[in-house]
């Protein structure tokens, strides 16, 4: 395998490359094939130092041109580029109808020519002959594919003996399906069968990765579904890629950058490169330090953050703050990473996390906008004013009028003294913000994860998204994980996710909850809005205060299947669950509704313990679901309640109509309830609600006794009750 790295100029090279500023030359052209006066050659781009000796990977390439017209140079930049990294890169002529009066035919049997004639000559060409791939766009991407698939069409001249299979794929908006229907099925028609890669996948065709436009007219991503179907059933390998918002041809344009890192990252997958990271080390050292060094040795550290958002980035860079120095302002840095390096901000030396005082002159501290592959580790951040200020945060990450932004990752952070004020209306503020928003081009974040940080001591919020929420142009964040938090003596909302789908919030510990919120101002531990398929499990809330709702968790409205589940919520004032929607929004453009929450194995211990009464009077239901939600499914949890102090709630369900909206289609199944005192559950005028084989301490209003059973086996004891549910969730932890 050779060795790969991307190294510094990789962003500069690329946006040169965009402008047409670099131009990339073969090294050499040589005939491989003669039919009558026709020669066709093959481009061939060398690694510096190659010699015919060399054993390394080779590409082939295939460009576009529907079968008639096209030329090599289309891949000459990604040719050049694996070259650097140690690859031989050929871009391959071929017989086109415009110029040689041929048919589709001749094109493929030409594709798989090449690439018998590169493994014959690989000696000479100091080539590996069981490493080569196999690469095109758009018609070049069907003479490649059908170069790995079982189409029968080939050159009656060929040696046989040779095989013309790629070990790889890597396709660019290729044609895969000349069936009826598909692409050019009208020139193709009376050998179609033996001409479209997609009817003849077989376990020998080779792993595979596809790169589509979401907007290509020409090619529809419907027939790489069909491909990755087809592919799966055979057992082979396979990578697709859809770019959102983007039409044919456009990994030479716009995603010209994110496709090479996507085909280079494939091909260290498949063994034909090896990942080496580089990139430069900066390194700042606030005692030592001057903005005079170069940065680049610990000897010749960097002393100001100004410093560091005067540079530029690169993929594989590494920021270094030393341990135990302190800085004031706002770290503000500029570049991106890509898929296989990202910027990596992080301490070195031994002693405490490096400190940054944003001192409230800015919004936030910390500062990643329009940026993308970054990873923040081990900062100490604070952003305390002279008086609290709305929308103050520790840390933004912004996204603006870019499309997407990839793999940002804040990790091991203390995020504490930020100074947002308590109202959610005049603004609130948080620890962390994530943003995303845009009038010109939706954007979005993809693999954004939280993880490992500890953020206390921030008002109003720990972590909460400002994200699109509209239906009519629905463009969520994706594979959100936030994981392994400790939040403290925040007084509002825990976690707050908006605008995603599919988020992971996992193994978080938010706790002691000051009672600080003036009257009415809501809040809860973990919830999402307006986002779907979030799936909220193995974390624990407890000591929630806010003066109106003040669960441990909440599934709001806007949002379609959340996943309440293994969770443990104790001493929350509120309660332990909300579920809500909104009726006087219900069916507008915000608000889809509430549909088809799960709450399951989760575990409340002396939940709605609210101690004196909220703006509605005395209200602190275990189980709070209002308005008009729909489907909502509440089964396998254990609830323990010991005795109420007189003048606290004592209700077990509370069902309510905000918006003048009832709860519809219920059902609480399967629940273990004991608890000490009475309890009581208030459907008011639901009637479509199921409760049934839940197992009751004893009676209780609204329980049909014929349904579910009444009896407790042992006396209450709080301790044996906690250890057995708890047992439960680690079960359950082990299992997934």
């Amino acid at each position: 395998m050779m060795k790969t790295s991307l190294h510094t100029l990789f962003t500069l090279m690329a946006l040169l490359a965009l402008c047409g500023s670099v131009q990339a030359e073969p090294s050499e052209k040589i005939v491989y094939k003669q039919i009558g006066d026709v020669d066709l050659s093959l481009h061939i781009f060398y690694p510096e130092k190659h010699k015919p000796s060399d054993q390394r990977p080779a590409m082939v390439f295939f460009h576009g041109g529907g079968w008639r017209k096209g030329h090599p140079s289309q891949f000459y930049r990604q040719s050049q580029y694996l070259a650097e990294k140690g690859m031989v890169a050929i871009s391959a002529e071929y017989r086109l109808s415009n110029k040689h009066g041929t048919t589709p035919k001749e094109s493929l049997k030409d594709g798989k020519s090449a690439i018998r004639w590169v493994r014959a000559h690989a000696a000479e060409l100091g080539i590996n002959p069981d490493k080569i791939a196999a690469g095109g766009g758009s018609a070049g991407g069907h003479v490649a594919a059908a170069t790995g698939t079982a189409t029968t069409i080939e050159e009656a001249s060929d040696d046989k003996t040779i095989s013309h299979y790629p070990q790889a794929l890597v396709l660019f908006n290729p044609v895969f399906d000349n069936g009826p229907g598909g692409y050019g099925h009208q020139r193709v028609q009376s050998y179609w069968q033996d001409f479209s890669p997609l009817h003849n996948v077989t376990s020998s065709t080779p792993p595979t990765l596809g790169l589509f436009g979401e907007n290509d007219t020409a090619i529809s991503v419907r027939s790489a579904m069909k491909f990755d179907e087809r592919m799966q059933q055979v057992g082979s390998y396979r990578k697709t890629v859809v770019y959102k918002n983007q039409p044919h041809g456009f990994f030479n344009e716009v995603k010209y950058t994110e496709t090479l890192a996507e085909m280079e990252q494939f091909l260290v997958a498949q063994g034909f490169l090896d990942a080496e990271v580089q990139g430069r080390a900066f390194y700042i050292d606030a005692e030592s330090g001057s903005d005079r060094h170069s940065g680049l040795s610990p000897e010749q550290a960097w002393a100001s953050l100004k410093k560091v958002n005067h540079q530029q980035f690169s993929a594989g860079d590494r920021i270094l703050f030393k341990a135990g120095t302190v800085y004031y302002g706002a770290l503000e840095p500029k570049g991106s990473g890509n898929a296989l390096n990202p910027i990596v901000i992080d301490r070195y030396g031994q002693g405490a996390k490096p400190l940054i005082h944003g001192e409230g002159k800015k919004p936030h501290t910390l500062l990643l906008h329009n940026v993308e592959h970054w990873q923040v580790n081990n900062l100490a951040i604070t952003n305390k004013g002279k008086r609290p200020a709305p929308r103050r945060r520790g840390v933004i990450v912004s996204a603006e009028d870019i499309g997407e932004l990839h793999n940002i990752e804040l990790k091991g952070l203390e995020i504490y003294d930020v100074n947002g004020v308590l109202e959610k209306k005049k603004g609130g503020g948080s620890g962390i913000l994530i943003r995303n928003q845009g009038k010109q081009v939706p954007s979005r974040f993809v693999g954004l994860k939280i993880t490992g940080n500890h953020i206390h001591h921030t008002t109003r919020n720990g972590i909460n998204f400002l994200s699109n929420a509209s239906r009519d142009h629905w463009f969520p964040n994706l594979q959100v994980k936030i994981k392994d938090n400790l939040i403290e003596q925040v007084p509002g909302d825990g976690i707050v996710v908006i605008g995603s789908d599919g988020a992971l919030i996992e193994g978080n510990t938010l706790r002691d909850f000051p009672d600080i919120l003036p009257e009415g101002d809501a809040a809860a531990g973990i919830w999402p809005w307006s986002s779907d398929n979030t799936v909220i499990q193995f974390n624990e809330v407890s000591g929630h205060k806010a003066k109106w709702d003040g669960q441990g968790y909440d599934s709001d409205f806007n949002s379609i299947g959340t996943i309440i589940q293994y969770n443990y919520s104790h001493d929350n004032y509120g309660g332990f669950l909300l579920v809500c929607n909104n009726g006087f929004k219900y069916k507008q453009d915000i608000n889809i509704g509430t549909i088809g929450t799960i709450i399951r194995g989760n575990v409340s211990i002396n939940d709605g313990i609210r101690p004196y009464p909220t703006h509605r009077g005395v209200f602190s239901p275990t189980f709070h679901l209002t308005g008009p939600i729909d489907n909502t499914r509440i089964y396998d949890n254990i609830i323990i309640v010991p005795s109420k102090p007189e003048g606290v709630d004592n209700t077990l369900i509370a069902m309510d109509d905000w918006g003048k909206a009832w709860p519809r289609k219920t059902l609480f199944e399967n629940n273990q309830i004991y608890f000490e005192g009475d309890l009581k559950i208030d459907l008011r005028e639901v009637t479509d609600i199921e409760i049934r084989n839940n197992q009751f301490s004893k009676p209780v209003v609204n329980a049909d006794p014929q349904k579910n059973s009444f009896e407790q086996p042992e006396p209450f004891n709080l301790e044996n009750l906690k250890a057995k549910a708890l047992e439960m969730i680690e079960r359950k932890k082990n299992e997934i």
